[in-house]
């Protein structure tokens, strides 16, 4: 399109010579064929297909097809880095999955407090642990002994084992509230029906940090290393047991929801794809940034150095 002087609105088509109109001819009956050849090869399900046969007719009428025009020129160059960027993401995934345990212990390992240490009843029981100089954190707990009948003296034995391993080593618990260790104060912790007893604990750590999840996995340890007499069971529950338990189990169920999950992705992939073989490559390709993904939380996270507290806090 040209501008004639001295009409500034007024366009005219520009004059084209002969050759340029014999090769606009000759690219136009290409397209005329290549649509042709597209509309009689169209078939349900069909798809990469019709790309060959567009490049078919085209080259057969010798004539060549722009490789930017065709694909966009970061979609070309993209095309012919394909290789190395996938490359390049699988060696990503590999080593910051390598450089970290997995997510799931990072998170164990590196939990922080989430109880906020301006709340109210946090600071009352900080201050009765120190007005008592018994206890430093916030964490409580209860173990409770149970029997199928009376508890005898055997369930004594059997308790006084266990409170004297908690007692005994510093690292599970800050304090045993050893009620029913004395015959004078047992009757004030023991049910109704005298068939079960507990003890309250205060684990080491505050509620929700990596510490609380170390003692409370020493406390199960210990009750499970004293050999429990027939008909007598002990369970150990209360916040900073609870919140180890829920990561746990949690956990466990994250995984089936986890693989129920890829197969419902590689459904919804599979029916507009409508071909196995693509659906499952769109789906490796998920995979593999999840993979990524988690690697770098999981990096984030353990490394200390990798952020702020705040910042970690964040990732975990």
């Amino acid at each position: 399109m040209i501008a004639l002087p001295g009409l500034r609105n007024r366009r005219v088509v520009a004059q084209r010579s002969a050759g340029e109109l014999d090769a606009m001819a000759a690219a136009g009956s290409l397209v005329a064929a290549a649509l042709r050849a597209v509309r009689n090869a169209a078939r349900p399900g069909v798809s990469t297909v019709l790309d060959e046969v567009v490049e078919s007719v085209i080259r057969d009428g010798f004539a060549e097809i722009d490789p930017a025009a065709k694909h966009g020129r970061y979609a070309h160059a993209l095309r012919i880095l394909c290789l190395p960027v996938v490359i390049g993401w699988l060696l990503i995934t590999v080593a910051v999955n390598i450089a970290a345990p997995r997510l799931d212990e990072v998170v164990k390992n590196h939990s922080v407090q989430l109880t906020p240490k301006d709340a109210p009843s946090l600071i009352a029981m900080k201050r009765t642990g120190n007005d008592f100089q018994q206890v430093d954190s916030d964490t409580t707990a209860m173990l409770m002994t149970e029997g199928q009948d009376k508890l005898g003296d055997a369930a004594h034995r059997y308790y006084d084992q266990i409170a004297a391993k908690l007692l005994r080593d510093p690292n599970p618990v800050e304090h045993v509230e050893n009620f029913w260790g004395d015959r004078l104060t047992a009757a004030g912790s023991q049910s109704t029906d005298a068939k079960g007893a507990c003890v309250r604990l205060n684990h080491r750590g505050n509620q929700g940090d990596s510490m609380v999840n170390t003692s409370v996995d020493a406390v199960y340890k210990i009750v499970a290393s004293v050999p429990a007499p027939p008909g007598i069971k002990a369970y150990l529950t209360g916040p900073g047991a609870l919140a180890a338990d829920r990561r746990e189990y949690g956990d466990r169920s994250l995984h089936k929801i986890t693989l129920v999950t890829i197969v419902i992705i590689w459904v919804m992939l599979f029916i507009p794809y409508r071909k196995i073989s693509t659906a499952l490559l769109m789906l490796v390709a998920i995979l593999v940034g999840l993979g990524a993904a988690r690697g770098t939380m999981a990096t984030l996270g353990h490394y200390p150095s990798s952020g702020s507290s705040r910042s970690r806090r964040i990732c975990l």
